[in-house]
C-alpha cells in the first residue's frame, strides 16, 4: 500500500537536532526505548500497518527533503539525522565511545557484521561490541535470546524497513535492560564498505543519487514511495506520525 498524505496512526516523539540525539543515546533510562527514522519509505510501511510505533517511541528524520518538509510544516528547524558515516554516525559513536558503551549490531551478512564490529572498535576504541549478528536471520526468538545475553546499552538494527522496526518493537516488549534500540537501515552494509559514499556526493547532498545509481532497489523505491509522497504533500498538508 502506498503512503496516504493524510492518514496516520500513532505519533512518536521527534528528535530534531544532532545534539538532542547524542543526549538521547547516552541518557539514563529505566527500560528499553526505540528510536526509528522517518522517510517516505518507512512512512509507507507505517501507514500500511507493518509496524506500529507509538507515543513512547522516538523518531528522527532521514533525508534533507523530508527534514525541510517537517521544518516547514512545524515551523521549527529539523535536521536530517541519517545514521551513517556521511551523517550522524561518527558523532554518535564517538559519544558512545566516550562512555564505554556496550554496543550490539544486527544487520548485513554475518561476515559484514563481524567486519563492522572490528572496524567500530578500532575507530571508536571505547566501545565494546558485545553482539554482531546477521540481519538475514529471521528467528526472532533466537535473536532476542542473543540480545538478552549480550546486554548491550545500545543496539543498532540495520535490517531494512519494516523488519528492523518490527524487531525493535518485539525487543522493547521483551527486554528488561535499559537499552537504546536504534533502527539504521543500511548502516552495516555501508560501513562494511567504508568509505561508502564518494566525497563529491556527500558535499553536494547527493548521497541518494549515488545509492540510486549503485543499489538496484533504490531507484524503484524512489519512484514508488518518495515521488508520490512529495507530490501529494505539495497538494495537501500531510499528517505525520510524530510530535514534539
Amino acid at each position: 500500500m502506498l503512503y496516504s498524505a493524510t492518514a496516520v496512526t500513532g505519533r512518536s516523539r521527534l528528535i530534531r537536532h544532532r545534539t538532542d540525539l547524542l543526549e538521547w543515546l547516552t541518557r539514563p533510562r529505566t527500560g528499553p526505548e526505540v528510536l526509528w527514522y522517518l522517510n517516505p519509505y518507512t512512512l509507507s510501511h507505517h501507514r500500511a500497518g507493518h509496524f506500529a510505533m507509538g507515543g513512547d517511541d522516538h523518531v528522527v528524520i532521514d533525508g534533507g527533503t523530508t527534514a525541510r518538509l517537517v521544518s516547514a510544516l512545524t515551523g521549527r528547524p529539523c535536521e536530517s539525522l541519517s545514521f551513517d558515516y556521511g551523517g550522524v554516525a561518527v558523532d554518535a559513536l564517538d559519544r558512545l565511545s566516550g562512555t564505554g558503551a556496550r554496543l550490539g549490531l544486527i544487520g548485513g551478512t554475518a561476515d559484514e557484521a563481524t567486519r563492522v564490529a572490528t572496524f567500530l572498535q578500532d575507530r571508536h576504541p571505547g566501545i565494546e561490541v558485545v553482539l554482531a549478528r546477521s540481519g538475514y536471520d529471521t528467528d526472532t526468538r533466537d535473536l532476542t535470546q542473543n540480545v538478552v545475553r549480550a546486554r548491550p546499552d545500545v543496539l543498532l538494527l540495520s535490517m531494512g524497513s519494516p523488519r528492523q522496526e518490527a524487531l525493535a518493537l518485539a525487543l522493547k516488549a521483551r527486554l528488561e535492560r535499559p537499552t537504546a534500540i536504534v533502527t539504521c537501515g543500511a548502516f552495516v552494509h555501508q560501513t562494511a564498505r567504508h568509505p561508502y559514499y564518494p566525497a563529491l556526493y556527500t558535499r553536494r547532498n547527493l548521497r541518494w543519487l549515488y545509492r540510486a545509481m549503485t543499489t538496484p532497489h533504490i531507484a524503484p523505491r524512489i519512484l514508488r514511495h518518495y515521488l508520490p509522497f512529495l507530490a501529494r504533500a505539495a497538494l495537501r498538508r500531510p499528517q505525520l506520525p510524530l510530535r514534539d
